[in-house]
């Protein structure tokens, strides 16, 4: 992630409950964010890897999921987001492989590296 300063991070970044969950990422402990509505959920989650200034891989329950948070996270981190496609059932089932998920797959794992 580049280190970038965002005026709507800046001041979740301020709080003593943010300083509690950046702190406690580095512990193999579950953290826990209550009484964060759903449309904030990303803007903690930006908030907290722009301070952290790490990497991050996070997993979705779905593609159209994955799309959901990739579109949320975009907003702050341009370059530094990306989302891995799905193997294409149509074309998985039959055991053909469609170029354009592959090339996908491929440009996100460049990347990570």
């Amino acid at each position: 992630m580049t280190k970038l300063s965002h005026a709507l991070l800046a001041p979740l970044q301020e709080t003593t409950s943010f300083e509690r969950l950046l702190t406690g990422l580095g512990s193999p402990k579950t953290q826990w964010a209550t009484e964060v509505v759903e449309s904030q959920k990303w803007h903690l989650t930006a908030a907290l890897l722009q301070a952290a200034n790490r990497p991050a891989l996070i997993i979705a329950p779905s593609e159209l999921k994955a799309k959901a948070i990739y579109e949320d996270l975009y907003y702050f981190f341009r370059e530094s987001c990306a989302v891995y496609p799905s193997r294409d059932m149509l074309f998985y089932a039959g055991g053909v492989k469609s170029v354009d998920i592959t090339r996908q797959r491929l440009q996100v794992l460049e990347k990570i590296a």
